[in-house]
């Protein structure tokens, strides 16, 4: 079965064989201003301590040396040197090591992954980086070295991508940035009563269910205690028809919740 995607308002899905859906929240422009603005402060802050720091070496070295003036072109070289290291590695560097979070993504909640909903790969974190000065632009140059990037070719590509909120490096990667959830297990199921064994032993799969239904039958019967009666008599109202065709249970004779009950059962309760 093919991995497919699609994307629903903000929040993408992806759906791979064995019955599983993952679901990911694309992240908007504003949190992503936010993210990357705490990147550009990091990136800030580590310039001037190195700045300070070869400053000082340099004026340690003028006076141990006596060579006024070359010390201080060598700190300037360095300061460069620094200055395009990080702005040409520091992105990178993190979403390679860290798993697709930045700093400035971590304080967000924020994660870069590839359009499959994996981890990046290095081919795709070189590449979206790449084209990261080509986001930044225009520039704002104060003096002859240090630029405030405006992200506004960045900001025009989020707007046009539609919901998916991808800017031109991600468009080219294949990745896209999403919001962070945090893990919460699904409770305990309940062993299913006589009753619902006997409508699951009826049933005989007589079409291939779709990731999307397992998942959603999964849900259901993980939120039972949560849901009002009326409510889980509507949800499962809802899809009767449905399971009845997939699981050939058209003559069986049950409310549609013990139908979604008895199907999760079938598809899952008699494996192991």
């Amino acid at each position: 079965m093919p991995v497919e995607d699609k994307n629903l308002d903000t929040v993408f899905e992806i759906t791979v064989p064995e019955y599983i859906v993952f679901r990911y929240e694309t992240a908007g422009p504003t949190i992503r201003f936010f993210a990357v603005l705490i990147d550009h402060l990091v990136i800030a802050g580590i310039l001037f301590a190195v700045t300070g720091i070869l400053l000082l070496f340099s004026a340690v070295a003028e006076i141990l040396t006596g060579m006024t003036g070359q010390a201080a072109g060598i700190g300037i070289f360095f300061i460069f040197l620094a200055f395009f290291a990080l702005y040409w590695f520091y992105f990178a560097f993190f979403e390679q090591l860290n798993r697709g979070r930045t700093p400035g993504k971590m304080a967000t909640g924020l994660r870069v992954v590839s359009r499959s909903g994996t981890t990046l790969k290095t081919s795709q974190v070189i590449l979206r980086n790449l084209l990261r000065v080509a986001d930044m632009f225009p520039l704002i140059f104060i003096g002859w070295i240090v630029f405030i990037p405006t992200y506004a070719s960045g900001a025009l590509s989020l707007f046009l991508s539609g919901k998916s909120f991808r800017r031109l490096g991600d468009l080219a990667a294949g990745s896209m940035v999403i919001r962070e959830r945090k893990f919460t297990p699904y409770p305990s199921l309940e062993f299913p009563g006589d009753t619902i064994l006997e409508i699951a032993q009826k049933m005989t799969m007589k079409k291939q269910i779709s990731p999307s239904l397992a998942q959603a039958l999964h849900d259901f019967v993980s939120r039972k205690k949560e849901l009002h009666p009326d409510r889980l008599h509507e949800i499962a109202k809802s899809v009767d028809a449905g399971i009845r065709e997939c699981f050939g249970a058209s003559a069986i004779q049950c409310p549609p919740v013990e139908l979604l009950l008895a199907a999760h059962f079938h598809l899952y309760g008699k494996k192991g």
